[in-house]
C-alpha cells in the first residue's frame, strides 16, 4: 500500500511539473510573439543593425523590449538567454529583407515609368577617397528632399507620408533608418534599375525578353552565355555577403559606410543648414508638392492611418560590426530576395 501511494504521488508531482513546463513553454511563446510583432512594427526603426553586446540581458534594447510588450520578473531572464534575443534577432533581420523588397519595388516602378528617373547614388552623396568624409546628402538640398518623399515611407512605414507634413522631419525619422535608406538604396540601385528599364514598355529589350517565342527573341536570349550574365548588375553589398548573423548578409563593407553614412547625418543633423533649416524646408516642400498632386488628381488621394506607440527614446549614436557567430539563420520567408 505504501509503495502504491508513493508511486501515485511520484506520477503526481511529475504530471505537475510537466504542466508547469507545458505553461511556461506557452508563456514564452506568448512573449515571442509579442516581441516579434513589436519589432517589426515600430523598434526595428531605433536600430536597424545589432552587435552581439545589443542582445545580452540587460542591455538597453532587452529593457526596452520589456517595457514596450509589459513583462517583467524573474521568468523574463530566463526567456531572453532561452528564445527571446533570438526571436529579436530573427525579426529585425526579416524586417531589413523586408524594407529592401519594398524599396525595390518603389525604385523599379520608378524606373519602369520612364518619365522622372530617380537619382544616381552619385547624385546623393560622395565620398573622399583620402579622408574618407561623406559631402551631400542633405547638402543636395533639392534632389535629397525629392529622394526622401519619393523612397522614405518603403522604409518608415505608410505614416511617413503623413507625418511629413505636419513634423520637422528629424523629430520622426531616426537618423539609423535614414541612413539605412541610402544604404539599401545603394545597395540595390544597378540591379533595381536594370529591372526597371527592362519593364519599360515599347522597347526592343522589352519585347524580346517578353517574347521569347520568336525567332529573333529566342536566336538573342540563347546568345546570354554565362559569361555575358556574369555580367550583369549585383548587389553591391550583399551578393556573397550571407552567413553574418547581427549582418545577416551584408559585407564589412557594406557596414562601414553605414557607420559613415550615420556620421555624416548627425553631423548634419545638428548643423543649423543641413539640421533645422533643412527639416522646416522639407516640411514646406511636402505640404507644397502634396497640395499640387491634390489638384491635379483628387481621386487618387487617400487618408493613411496615423498610428503611434509613444516611444520616449532617440536612435542613438551604434556601430554596427560583423558576427563571429556562423551559425545558419533562421528564414522568416524564404520567397523574398535576400538582402
Amino acid at each position: 500500500m505504501h509503495g502504491s501511494n508513493g508511486d501515485t504521488g511520484s506520477l503526481v508531482e511529475k504530471e505537475h511539473g510537466n504542466g508547469r513546463q507545458k505553461a511556461r513553454a506557452l508563456l514564452y511563446d506568448n512573449w515571442d510573439t509579442l516581441l516579434n510583432r513589436t519589432v517589426c512594427q515600430t523598434m526595428y526603426r531605433y536600430q536597424i543593425f545589432v552587435t552581439e553586446e545589443d542582445l545580452t540581458y540587460g542591455s538597453p534594447i532587452f529593457k526596452f523590449a520589456i517595457n514596450t510588450i509589459g513583462i517583467g520578473g524573474t521568468k523574463c531572464k530566463v526567456w531572453w538567454q532561452l528564445s527571446g534575443h533570438k526571436k529579436y534577432l530573427r525579426a529585425v533581420n526579416s524586417k531589413r529583407q523586408t524594407l529592401c523588397n519594398t524599396l525595390k519595388g518603389k525604385v523599379v516602378e520608378k524606373f519602369a515609368g520612364g518619365s522622372e528617373e530617380p537619382p544616381s547614388p552619385g547624385d546623393i552623396f560622395s565620398i573622399n577617397k583620402q579622408t574618407g568624409e561623406i559631402s551631400g546628402l542633405r547638402q543636395n538640398k533639392e534632389i535629397y528632399m525629392k529622394f526622401l518623399q519619393h523612397f522614405a515611407k518603403t522604409v518608415y512605414g505608410k505614416t511617413f507620408a503623413q507625418e511629413s507634413k505636419t513634423t520637422l522631419l528629424s523629430s520622426f525619422l531616426q537618423p539609423g533608418l535614414e541612413c539605412f535608406l541610402v544604404l539599401a538604396y545603394i545597395n540595390g540601385y544597378e540591379v533595381w534599375k536594370s529591372e526597371g528599364m527592362r519593364r519599360r514598355p515599347n522597347t526592343l529589350l522589352n519585347t524580346l525578353l517578353n517574347d521569347d517565342n520568336t525567332a529573333t527573341g529566342s536566336s538573342m536570349i540563347s546568345d546570354l552565355s554565362s559569361e555575358a550574365q556574369n555580367h550583369l548588375p549585383k548587389y553591391k553589398f550583399t551578393a556573397n555577403g550571407r552567413g553574418s548573423k547581427t549582418g545577416e548578409g551584408w559585407t564589412e563593407e557594406g557596414l562601414a559606410l553605414y557607420n559613415a553614412l550615420r556620421k555624416a547625418i548627425n553631423v548634419q543633423r545638428k548643423d543649423v543648414t543641413n539640421g533645422p533649416t533643412f527639416d522646416s524646408d522639407f516640411l514646406n516642400y511636402t505640404m507644397t508638392n502634396t497640395s499640387q498632386r491634390r489638384k491635379k488628381n483628387k481621386a487618387k488621394i487617400r487618408i493613411d492611418g496615423d498610428w503611434g506607440f509613444g516611444f520616449g527614446v532617440v536612435d542613438t549614436d551604434h556601430s554596427v560590426s560583423q558576427s563571429n557567430d556562423t551559425s545558419d539563420p533562421v528564414a522568416e520567408d524564404d520567397t523574398t530576395d535576400q538582402y
